[in-house]
């Protein structure tokens, strides 16, 4: 396993941000509420559901554009995203796909449960990559609750797939 860190640094490739304005105007629905940046940072949004906190864990949607330099294979970012994503507490996969889109670029379907110390969570991400010029870009949303809350994912992924 190696992680995108790990893959990045080994290959002397970079991760940089790229910013999108409208990321802040998107909304994932009915009780989610973007979270105010103390520095904003043009390549991510955070919202947070007060309706769904309880015993000291916010859920939460992150939405995160980035550009990788030199372009890499989309399967194999795709490979170290999952790689990251085994580091954390008790990572269990339960379901994932991959498919080609309508628009030629490839995206991975990820639902997985872990743990935060007490907490059982669910993490469900849309990851989709694509070539663009000699760098390639990683767009993910990323909703993450307590495990029996997973339900809220499907509307919020919806919304901002």
């Amino acid at each position: 396993m190696t992680t995108l860190a790990e893959f990045l640094e080994a290959g002397d490739r970079v991760l940089e941000p790229l910013d999108d304005a409208s990321l802040a105007g998107l909304d994932p629905g009915a009780g989610w509420r973007l979270v105010e940046q103390a520095v904003p940072v043009g390549n991510v949004a955070i919202w947070a559901h007060p309706g769904l906190y309880r015993q000291g864990f916010q859920p939460t949607v992150v939405l995160s554009l980035a550009r990788i330099s030199p372009a890499i294979d989309l399967g194999t970012l795709l490979d170290r995203l999952d790689d990251t994503a085994a580091t954390l507490e008790r990572w269990r996969v339960r379901a994932t796909d991959r498919v080609v889109d309508d628009r030629g670029r490839l995206v991975s379907d990820t639902l997985g449960e872990f743990r935060v110390g007490p907490h059982e969570l669910t993490a469900s991400t849309i990851a989709t990559v694509w070539h663009d010029g000699g760098a390639t870009v990683l767009r993910q949303v990323v909703v993450t609750t307590f495990t029996d809350q997973v339900t809220t994912h499907s509307g919020v992924l919806r919304v901002l797939d």
